[in-house]
């Protein structure tokens, strides 16, 4: 690329688009800590100062389930906090919190830690929409004694905050410039500088440019692996039939005598008639 205007002209306009509600570009702007700083002191009262960070963090359980939090954040305080940053309402939905939560803490927690010392935990949900519905600029949702509502202190603490609040208060300004496409409009310089940069800049429109070409290329090979996993399956699928209907098998005997796996077995019953 010698300019600017020797870019992909279709990658210019989806650049010219894009808020950071759009996960790429999320992804990107918040590798700089300030902006994710800024973020925490306007949502969190308390003091929080960054000791690790991570985008695209990967939790993973004992039964093989990955939950992939968009920023990961340790302080110094010892408490875990996890930003999601969520346009879609159906990906917001409490039990995703609660998930995130249980997923987070387990995996904070180092083998033999006592009860009383598992961290603090923080699930930060800033969503397009008003998912509770509640029309308040941000929930905070705690567990409390359903007898005399007394605080349950289990060091969860989930927070909803409603992108369609655009009062003219910190949070406000906040979410105005999480939805804005143009620089220019945004309040919060550490926001506005960094956006323009990956918008403006000639070498962070080539670091976007670049990015786009990654996900292109890691969406043709998807389509590979799964061309391929489809064609095993028909081959698979045909050699049951075949099976079945040149030796007598049943479908069970047909799988079994074909060495697939006993938990696959049920997508080829759904198959194979």
């Amino acid at each position: 690329m010698n300019s600017v205007l020797d870019m992909n002209t279709d990658y210019l306009h989806r650049i010219s688009k894009l808020s950071l509600f759009d996960d790429d570009f999320m992804n990107i702007v918040f590798q700089n800590d300030k902006c994710v700083q800024l973020l925490l002191d306007i949502i969190l009262d308390h003091d929080i100062r960054i000791i690790d960070k991570n985008i695209q963090h990967r939790l993973d359980n004992i039964k093989g389930r990955t939950a992939i939090i968009d920023m990961y954040i340790a302080d110094d305080k010892g408490r875990y906090i996890d930003i999601e940053i969520q346009r879609e309402d159906s990906q917001a939905i409490g039990k995703r919190a609660g998930y995130h939560a249980s997923a987070l803490k387990t995996n904070v927690t180092e083998k033999g830690t006592e009860w009383k010392e598992i961290p603090e935990i923080y699930i930060i949900f800033i969503t397009e929409n008003d998912v509770i519905g509640e029309g308040l600029p941000i929930y905070h949702i705690e567990r409390r004694i359903e007898e005399n509502g007394k605080k349950f202190e289990d060091g969860t603490h989930i927070i909803y905050v409603n992108g369609r609040n655009e009062e003219e208060t910190r949070l406000g300004r906040l979410m105005r410039d999480l939805k804005s496409k143009d620089p220019r409009e945004m309040y919060y310089k550490e926001l506005r500088e960094e956006v323009r940069y990956y918008k403006e800049e000639k070498e962070g429109i080539e670091k976007m440019c670049k990015i786009f070409d990654e996900v292109r290329e890691m969406g043709k090979e998807q389509g590979k692996r799964e061309g391929i996993l489809l064609g095993k399956q028909q081959s698979t699928i045909l050699s049951i039939q075949s099976l079945m209907k040149n030796l007598n098998l049943n479908i069970e005997e047909a799988m079994k005598a074909l060495n697939i796996p006993n938990d696959e077995y049920e997508q080829y019953r759904q198959w194979v008639h």
